[in-house]
């Protein structure tokens, strides 16, 4: 009798144990923060916005972890018809503060806390990340890269 209720309490504990980590995973959904600054462009035909995204996992990771559960991602959607037409992956680990600061000649300049990484609009391609633009010299700030015209440093 004492090792059938042992059992049975072990039992409960590991299924109590497992719904904690696994009942987050099959109904929690990815939490989003959209950065304060877009840019506009023509992608495949479309009038689109393009957003940079903080992207952050499926609600409790689970142990040792083998989620990717913070990602700093840029997407662009269409205006007319809201359709995501591409979102892609700018990195795995997530910075206070993201955005679109310029579209141009078909790149979206796309800056993080983790730096400035050139996205093609046409299909989310990265054209180049922080290490390709400045070397090991550049900035891990957001803010170093959002300058307006005309101002001074």
């Amino acid at each position: 009798m004492k090792t059938l209720r042992a059992a049975a309490t072990a039992a409960a504990v590991l299924g109590a144990v497992a719904a904690m980590f696994l009942v987050p995973q099959l109904l929690g959904r990815p939490m989003t923060s959209v950065g304060p600054v877009v840019g506009y462009a023509t992608v495949r035909g479309h009038d689109a916005v393009i957003v940079a995204y903080e992207r952050t996992g499926r609600g409790m990771p689970l142990p040792f972890g083998i989620h990717d559960v913070w990602q700093e991602r840029v997407a662009a959607v269409s205006l007319d018809t809201g359709e995501l037409l591409w979102d892609t992956k700018l990195h795995g680990r997530t910075s206070w503060t993201r955005g679109v600061l310029a579209v141009a000649d078909g790149l979206a300049y796309v800056a993080t806390d983790l730096g400035l990484t050139i996205v093609a609009t046409e299909d989310g391609g990265i054209v180049a990340r922080p290490r390709d633009i400045l070397g090991d010299e550049y900035v891990e700030a957001y803010h170093a890269y959002n300058v307006e015209r005309g101002s001074t440093p």
